[in-house]
């Protein structure tokens, strides 16, 4: 089944005063790209979390932001960086400034700078009790986030199938007309070259004619690009089919395919082909707007 890279899944657990939520929010990217959000209690435990993350998320753009909270602590207690404050306000005022726009910035509005205004964990809190419940907790964002994009894949991969079984009915649609094209190409290059030969009253050799006019009709022929694009779509349909993290490998041979219909495009000079041709491509291009979102 495919999996697709965007989707967004949460988990939240509460045990022994200690709450924890994390949320999961996954985009489309070329590469695995995690960016986590950690209390800085946990800063510590982030090599950890990006080891078990890339274990389920092989390709995409992952936001993690993690919430913790100590419940009826007589013990937690908040902290207020002034350092880092005063130079958050400086930067702000400087540029408001630069702006010509002069103002003050009211009390309400510093608690909400970054970093700037911060519970702590109560001394007595320990690791041990503590991070069994984050990986819980994690568990669950995980496995609420893989269904979803488990859910949005199943639907690409249906859009894509659909979309590969038009790309063989116009395959199948050039190689019925493929053999009618050869034959006229073949009669239309034999009758312009004979009425050459005999305007000028050249002498004609009927078996060199032939082979000449043989070569340039099978440089014309697309029976080799037509047995590559039916190959290329038996081997998107069997990774549509596999539990693979496969997206890369489905839009190299998208690529393949539009090559294969480019190539046909510039050799065929049969209508009917070239139509079928500009129409393969036009459906290629949505396969790969499709196979864009999968992991």
């Amino acid at each position: 089944m495919l999996m697709s890279m965007t989707g967004y899944g949460s988990g939240s657990l509460e045990a022994e005063g200690i709450r924890v939520r994390i949320d999961l929010r996954c985009l489309n990217s070329r590469y695995q790209d995690f960016q986590l959000q950690l209390p800085h209690s946990l800063l510590a435990i982030e090599v950890e979390l990006r080891k078990r993350l890339s274990q389920e998320i092989h390709r995409g753009k992952l936001g993690l932001a993690l919430d913790l909270q100590i419940l009826g602590s007589p013990n937690s207690r908040y902290e207020f960086n002034e350092a880092l404050a005063m130079r958050q306000i400086e930067a702000l005022e400087a540029f408001a400034e630069k702006l010509g726009r002069r103002r003050l910035i009211e009390i309400s509005e510093i608690i909400h700078l970054p970093g700037v205004f911060s519970e702590t964990m109560p001394a007595e809190l320990d690791q041990e009790r503590l991070l069994p419940l984050v990986f819980d907790c994690l568990d669950i964002a995980v496995e609420n986030l893989q269904l979803m994009r488990a859910r949005e894949g199943e639907k690409l991969s249906q859009d894509i199938s659909l979309r590969l079984e038009h790309v063989l009915d116009l395959r199948q649609q050039m190689t019925e007309s493929l053999a009618f094209a050869n034959d006229a190409l073949f009669a239309k290059l034999d009758g312009r070259i004979s009425a050459a030969f005999e305007k000028y009253s050249v002498e004609l050799d009927a078996e060199r004619l032939y082979q000449e006019v043989a070569l340039l009709v099978d440089k014309r022929d697309i029976s080799e690009e037509l047995t590559r694009i039916k190959s290329h779509v038996e081997a998107m349909t069997q990774i549509c089919d596999s539990d693979e993290a496969e997206g890369k490998r489905l839009d190299f041979l998208c690529q393949e395919l539009m090559r294969e219909a480019n190539t046909i495009c510039s050799k065929s000079g049969d209508l009917a082909i070239l139509n079928n041709a500009l129409e393969l491509k036009t459906e290629i291009e949505k396969i790969r707007e499709q196979v864009q979102n999968i992991e």
